[in-house]
């Protein structure tokens, strides 16, 4: 199921920046060759934008990429290190929880503003916040899963 999963955000993030990058495209020839600006162009490439940095995000996640600090964690060994790691994965899916929380919130409570030029409800583009931090979500528990396995087999 989560090879399913993972192939179909790939495809996404895929799609994502493809339209983005057609969008822009095709604003820059309308107001440099056609002499016309869309008026939608610059705000569907924002939005579109916003969706591909924070699924971008979720797989960073899924794959451990994100940046961090570890001068001190190298330092302690391997079993102290994996308990750090496990503190600070609750510690981030906490801080997740609270995310997707008030971004559902954010969500519903935007769904009858609507976008200045496409007049779209403004909950599409805060949709994005909720839905990716939930599949970080889903990607950090499978990561302590993992390690906790790893952990058992090491014994």
């Amino acid at each position: 199921m989560f090879n399913r999963i993972e192939k179909f955000i790939e495809y996404f993030i895929f799609a994502l920046l493809s339209s983005m990058s057609i969008v822009i495209f095709l604003q820059v020839v309308f107001r440099y060759i056609i002499r016309y600006s869309l008026p939608w162009s610059e705000e569907l490439s924002r939005y579109l934008f916003v969706w591909l940095a924070l699924m971008g995000a979720a797989v960073g996640v899924k794959k451990n990429a994100h940046f961090g600090v570890d001068i001190l964690v190298r330092r302690l060994k391997p079993k102290n290190q994996k308990i750090l790691y496990l503190i600070g994965s609750l510690f981030i899916l906490f801080f997740l929880c609270v995310i997707i929380f008030e971004g559902v919130k954010l969500t519903i409570n935007n769904w009858t503003q609507l976008s200045p030029a496409m007049r779209i409800p403004m909950s599409f583009p805060y949709s994005s916040v909720p839905a990716s931090f939930l599949l970080m979500l889903v990607y950090i528990v499978k990561n302590i899963l993992l390690s906790l396995k790893k952990t058992k087999l090491a014994e």
